[in-house]
């Protein structure tokens, strides 16, 4: 039964997806559901101290590789290929998605425990910490149906890995092992098992939690900013309590 569930404990969110059908590809129904529940993460963090929103998805065993997130449902794009708008919609809410995962304004990890497909690369992509287990991978098969990135994955491949890197990946459809993928630098570290990738994911969620809420926030917002716009943020921390105990605490 497809999925797209909202976990919080504490001040770690927990998105889940899972459609065991379509062996998780993002379908009509998934884009709808994600959006949503994204659209109520954003306004969560926008009320409460939340540190993170960690991605995971369940991931089903394929004929040769497991599979954690592919892109578009084909047999939803094929149901609705007379359909051109239903099909824009679909892209553009899949689109939205990305860019909200771009925009949440604390820290957002992604924690993969198998093969990123199409688009379902393109959706790792747009997270700012990524951690996969060693059975991972990323497949950038776009051209090879068809079509170029359509969930915003050039510009941020791009960003990630630099112009050179990003045109071999993109235009040779390059499947990267999540070992490949972390010497180009989209992948941050791999671990041997899923229980070490968890325990990992956990550890990290508990530090960014411990941390200044405001600084936090800052910090993330700055990787969006231009320098002048950088040192805006910046000035506005100098006031947070973490701060200033700190220059209390180093005073004496």
């Amino acid at each position: 039964m497809l999925a797209v569930t909202t976990q919080v404990q504490k001040q770690i969110v927990r998105l889940r997806l899972s459609d065991p059908e379509a062996r998780n590809a993002i379908g009509f129904t998934m884009a709808a559901k994600l959006q949503e529940e994204l659209a109520k993460i954003s306004e969560m963090c926008d009320q409460k101290p939340i540190a993170c929103v960690i991605i995971e998805a369940h991931a089903f065993e394929g004929k040769s590789q497991k599979i954690w997130l592919s892109g578009g449902n084909l047999k939803d794009l094929h149901t609705h290929r007379q359909n051109s708008d239903a099909t824009l919609n679909f892209f553009k809410t899949v689109n939205d998605c990305t860019q909200m995962l771009i925009d949440m304004p604390v820290p957002v990890i992604m924690q993969q425990n198998g093969w990123a497909l199409g688009g379902g690369a393109e959706f790792v992509l747009a997270s700012d910490l990524r951690f996969a287990t060693k059975d991972s991978g990323l497949d950038f098969k776009q051209l090879k149906i068809g079509l170029p990135t359509g969930f915003g994955g050039t510009r941020r491949l791009v960003h990630l890995v630099g112009l050179s890197s990003a045109q071999k990946i993109l235009l040779t459809s390059e499947t990267l092992e999540a070992s490949d993928a972390k010497k180009v630098g989209i992948i941050h570290e791999v671990f041997g098992t899923e229980k070490k990738l968890t325990r990992h994911v956990d550890e990290l969620a508990k530090h960014l939690s411990s941390l200044n809420p405001e600084s936090l926030r800052a910090q993330k917002a700055m990787f969006r900013m231009g320098s002048k716009s950088e040192f805006e943020i910046f000035k506005a921390q100098l006031s947070n309590e973490t701060f200033l105990d700190f220059l209390v605490k180093f005073s004496k």
